[in-house]
């Protein structure tokens, strides 16, 4: 189910980031998930060195203080973590960028923004909402 979707979703979106932080000249990006399915849906082509693709367990302080990510993107749910359980791990690490996070439509997307600002308040979560629900888990 996942093949359905291409890589023209998570190109939007860090275009979409992107031009958000317009202020930086080089925003550096952690988009944190399926690393080989990310690959694959950009057909292997090399990142902009600005951009790195990590696994959820990949993440920590470590990770955090060497590649100083102004962006972190994440899907909303994801097969082993879901976006709360990255915010928790981010705020541990000491992260203080923007965390976006990739989600089909919701009926209500202040609820779980309310629920990630209690369970983790020094990250500033904010939701991307992509259509095709099949490439944000």
């Amino acid at each position: 189910m996942m093949n359905q979707c291409d890589g023209g979703v998570l190109a939007g979106a860090l275009s979409k980031i992107t031009s958000e932080l317009d202020h930086i000249q080089h925003p550096a990006i952690l988009v944190i998930g399926d690393v080989a399915l990310w690959r694959a849906f950009a057909h292997n082509q090399p990142l902009k060195p600005n951009i790195s693709l990590e696994s959820f367990e990949c993440v920590t302080t470590e990770l955090i203080a060497t590649f100083k990510p102004d962006v972190v993107v994440s899907p909303l749910m994801w097969l082993s973590f879901d976006c709360i359980d990255l915010a928790l791990v981010l705020q541990s690490c000491g992260f203080e960028g923007q965390f976006h996070v990739m989600t089909p439509p919701l009926p209500n997307p202040k609820v779980v923004l309310a629920e990630l600002a209690t369970a983790c308040p020094s990250v500033q979560a904010k939701f991307m909402t992509i259509a095709d629900p099949i490439c944000v888990g």
